[in-house]
């Protein structure tokens, strides 16, 4: 299907389903300057303590020491020296891979294809002229940037080394002029994996859009699925319980069966209407009204032929039948004289 019908944004579902696959947005020029830059601020912080180390193996193989000794000096300047660097570098590869992939990450053990042994899947797209001429553009145009920057800073720095007194102050030029275009090039590096990265994104973005006859297969899908309307209906009951629970505690008494029935009522004589039946249940969603009014306090009564009749005669939220205002009213009246009493609850 062309590509002009995919007009709607991707469902939750399928971004799963692309990112099970492993077709998630990510840029290598967002991981290789990471890495550079964490290097480089690593070679910064050790740099002192790697010079000496250097210049103690350097001391140390020019001075006659045995052999021995020149390889723990070697030894312990390439702890010093490179350890960090490889350490650093790899940590910060590390955890840009995650920033862009997320966590956990997703592993996938395929079966075998010749394709995937060999390379031919997906060969069409990564070697077409489009994708070739943008990698080469984004090669070119970093490669362009950084010669520019090493262009600028030698040509400020030339002036200060070719008029420099001794060798350290030669020394201390060149190491700001080191230390500049490192800077440069983290920058150019990090702007051209931003710009890389966000091209992922929006690649990635456009392939993800569905089209009308997607998301209404998904939908069908989805609402044909027994675990999913189990889980509604489940959902849809709980929802029902938790708001007859707290219609009992808000109620002005309870009627029960005394175990199988139980009726919620409430009276409020400001609202000019007959008592309403404001929650019901029976069996086990009975028991639940009985305790959620105990422990509120309100009056559980037992009412046997009046509960059953509210129950099946009266919906929830319906004033009581006329019919039964009688036994209604002598209820609710039991009620208020027990409560001026100060008595507790009735049963």
């Amino acid at each position: 299907m062309s590509d002009d019908n995919r007009t709607h944004q991707p469902t939750p579902r399928r971004r799963k389903e692309f990112r099970d696959r492993g077709e998630i947005a990510g840029s290598r020029e967002l991981t290789a300057a990471a890495t550079f830059a964490a290097a480089a601020i690593a070679l910064v912080a050790a740099g002192p303590a790697a010079w000496r180390s250097l210049h103690a193996v350097t001391a140390a193989a020019l001075g006659g020491d045995g052999r021995a000794a020149v390889l723990v000096h070697a030894r312990t300047a390439f702890t010093v020296a490179v350890a960090p660097i490889l350490v650093v570098g790899a940590a910060a590869a590390l955890l840009a891979a995650m920033a862009q992939r997320g966590w956990p990450p997703v592993v996938r053990w395929p079966g075998f294809e010749l394709s995937r042994v060999f390379g031919f899947s997906g060969l069409a797209g990564a070697w077409s002229p489009k994708a070739a001429l943008a990698r080469l553009g984004g090669a070119a145009a970093k490669t362009a940037a950084i010669a520019a920057a090493l262009a600028l800073v030698l040509a400020r720095h030339l002036t200060a080394v070719a008029t420099a007194a001794d060798a350290d102050a030669i020394a201390a030029t060149a190491r700001a002029a080191v230390l500049e275009l490192a800077a440069v090039a983290i920058a150019v590096m990090l702007a051209v994996a931003a710009f890389d990265y966000l091209r992922a994104r929006r690649a990635l973005g456009k392939k993800m859009m569905m089209t009308p006859d997607e998301i209404r297969r998904e939908h069908r899908e989805q609402d044909g699925d027994p675990a999913v309307k189990a889980r509604r209906r489940a959902r849809m009951r709980e929802l029902a319980r938790r708001r007859v629970v707290a219609e009992a505690k808000r109620a002005d008494v309870i009627l029960v069966n005394p175990t199988h029935y139980a009726v919620a009522l409430r009276y409020r004589a400001e609202d000019g209407g007959a008592p309403r039946v404001t929650a019901k249940g029976t069996d086990e969603l009975a028991g639940r009204i009985r305790e959620a009014a105990r422990a509120a306090g309100v009056p559980v009564v037992s009412r046997p032929p009046l509960a059953r009749a509210l129950w099946k005669l009266v919906p929830e939220g319906r004033e009581v039948p006329s019919a039964l205002y009688h036994a209604v009213a002598e209820v609710l009246a039991y009620v208020y004289r027990l409560r001026r009493r100060g008595a507790g609850r009735p049963s």
